[in-house]
């Protein structure tokens, strides 16, 4: 099941941190550009503050900015074997 965006539901885990609990969150979408443009543009009240708050945390504007910083990954499971 995807969303209108082509993106993929997520589950994300938590893990402590320094600075107390931190969630990572990684969404898959099917056609990343679009994707990323809409969540940029999107200012429903949900949307505009869930971008203020990513802001607010990361200091990343979802707006300007909605890939992030580049990234790498560097592990990737395999998928199970009732996936292959």
């Amino acid at each position: 099941m995807t969303t209108p965006t082509g993106r993929r539901p997520e589950d994300p885990p938590g893990q402590p941190g320094p600075f107390g609990a931190q969630v990572v969150v990684v969404t898959e979408v099917d056609d990343l550009e679009p994707a990323a443009r809409m969540y940029a543009d999107a200012q429903q009240p949900f949307q505009r503050w869930f971008k203020e708050q990513v802001l607010r945390i990361s200091a990343i504007g979802p707006e300007t900015d909605p890939l992030g910083p580049p990234s790498t990954p560097i592990f990737t499971w395999p998928p199970a074997p009732s996936e292959r």
